[in-house]
């Protein structure tokens, strides 16, 4: 039986570098598996089984790594115009990917988040991400995986539910995966009228209480 080599001996040097040297958050985005599909003459959802494969490598030996957010852009809101077939090919494979993953996510201390809509996905695969998403909720490091997801599309759902929420004098809180991107929506949103202030934990914990407060009396929407 072949030997399993790990990553670090695939590529020593990785060994030279210290821990806070690495990236914190790798993006994955899979292209060209219907393109490869269609060069061999076959349907594209035999590309997408051959890239989840060996996207499985991939993600087996990024989990030996310090790295601790790992984003998987599976299916943005924009793939919906594909044709029929590969789209429910490719929320089975989904299903089943999510399925295959969650003990490994469990062992290594992964915790799961879906990023996009969760209404316009087949049921099945909405129950298998939310109860995933259960799951793991308490482990440190970060898996996502991106189904149904685009920035546009997001933005104006995000923009409609705060726009909704201030129209009934409700106060909105949106979540984000780290303290850079919490720092760039809030400007972003600044810059569109908003009032917004971001939290994280590089706030002094009196600051904390004053945005807390701030928001609670109206001062932030």
């Amino acid at each position: 039986m072949r030997k399993k080599v790990s990553i670090w001996e695939s590529f020593p040097k990785l060994k030279t570098l210290l821990p806070d040297k690495f990236p914190k958050h790798i993006l994955i985005i899979p292209d060209g598996n219907g393109r490869w599909a269609e060069r061999i003459h076959k349907h594209a959802i035999v590309g997408h089984q051959k890239g989840y494969i060996v996207l499985q490598k991939a993600l087996r030996a990024l989990q030996d790594l310090p790295i601790e957010t790992v984003s998987i852009w599976g299916f943005s809101a924009d793939n919906w115009k594909r044709p029929n077939d590969e789209i429910k090919g490719l929320m089975k494979l989904f299903e089943r990917g999510i399925k295959d993953v969650k003990m490994e996510l469990m062992q290594k201390n992964f915790r799961f988040i879906h990023l996009g809509r969760k209404d316009r996905i087949p049921n099945s695969l909405r129950k298998v991400i939310e109860d995933t998403e259960k799951s793991t909720k308490n482990n440190k490091k970060i898996f996502c995986v991106a189904i149904d997801f685009g920035g546009t599309d997001q933005e104006l759902r995000m923009m409609q539910e705060i726009q909704k929420r201030t129209v009934k004098k409700e106060r909105v809180l949106v979540t984000t995966l780290t303290k850079r991107m919490a720092e760039e929506l809030s400007s972003y949103l600044e810059e569109r009228g908003i009032k917004v202030s971001y939290l994280h934990s590089d706030i002094q914990t009196l600051d904390r209480q004053d945005v807390l407060d701030s928001l609670r009396l109206g001062e932030y929407d």
